[in-house]
């Protein structure tokens, strides 16, 4: 087993805040009952962040629609996305962020046939887009899902393929082979997603294609607020997360969480 290299942990790329659409989804299942994902503002996600933890930056993504039933947004929706940029860019403005940065973007659900639920105009005007799939779609056949993997990843404005391996049961090593490798192609990362159980089988094949890597916590804020349990084990999962990385042979430089967030951002720019 390696030895983990000195590095420097600088954010979280997957939390949400209460202003997505969700549902009350959990490692290994997935519920249709929409409710709030928290009290928490997008100031107060951001404070909890920056105080709580000492990073540099976080990345805040909204679920367009409920994931259990994805489908393409309406105006009303489309015009929430674009205020919660706008909000985040007034408090920088503002100078309340001070030395801390926020990315604010979606984590889209795959849809039959590749399809994403925001336009492009909405996509190309947020810092961060994610893509993943849910439970709400219980697709099995490998050959559909592959297809929709395929055509979803050849979006340009897909940043991250979010938890990959969640809700995706019939598909085999040389099946996620390719995700990888198109991933690769397309400079798109793939996300270790710390709420979720990774085979080391499939760790293995990331280092092994080159593809690049995000962590996440998807921290979904709970309804008693708890910022400070949310903050301790955030800080936790990823830290347990990148040193696992490195333990099965992930290089520092494949991995967005250690950037600074200028060379983050000229990632995200590519």
């Amino acid at each position: 087993m390696n030895s983990s290299p000195t590095y420097r942990l600088r954010g979280d790329l997957h939390v949400h805040s209460h202003h997505t659409e969700c549902s009350t989804h959990h490692a290994g299942e997935i519920r249709g009952d929409p409710v709030s994902c928290g009290p928490q503002s997008l100031f107060d996600m951001v404070e909890m962040t920056k105080n709580d933890i000492g990073m540099e930056y976080v990345a805040i993504v909204q679920h367009p629609t409920n994931p259990v039933s994805p489908h393409t947004i309406d105006a009303r929706r489309a015009k929430e996305l674009l205020e919660n940029q706008q909000r985040m860019d007034d408090l920088q403005s503002e100078g309340k962020l001070k030395d801390f940065h926020v990315l604010i973007g979606v984590e889209m659900s795959i849809m039959p046939n590749g399809k994403l639920e925001v336009p492009d105009y909405i996509l190309s005007q947020l810092d961060i887009v994610i893509i993943a799939r849910h439970g709400g779609l219980n697709e099995k056949d490998p050959q559909v899902i592959m297809r929709d993997f395929r055509s979803s990843l050849e979006s340009s404005r897909v940043h991250i393929l979010s938890h990959p391996t969640r809700y995706v049961f019939p598909l085999t090593l040389d099946n996620w082979r390719e995700v990888l490798t198109v991933a690769k192609k397309n400079n798109i990362a793939v996300e270790y997603n710390t709420s979720w159980q990774y085979d080391e089988n499939f760790i293995d094949l990331i280092g092994e294609v080159g593809a690049m890597v995000s962590l996440g916590t998807d921290i979904h804020p709970d309804v008693d607020g708890e910022t400070g349990k949310l903050t301790a084990r955030q800080h936790s999962q990823l830290t347990l997360g990148v040193n696992r990385l490195f333990s099965r042979g992930i290089k520092p430089g494949n991995i967005l969480n250690l950037m600074s967030y200028s060379d983050l951002r000229s990632w995200l720019a590519r």
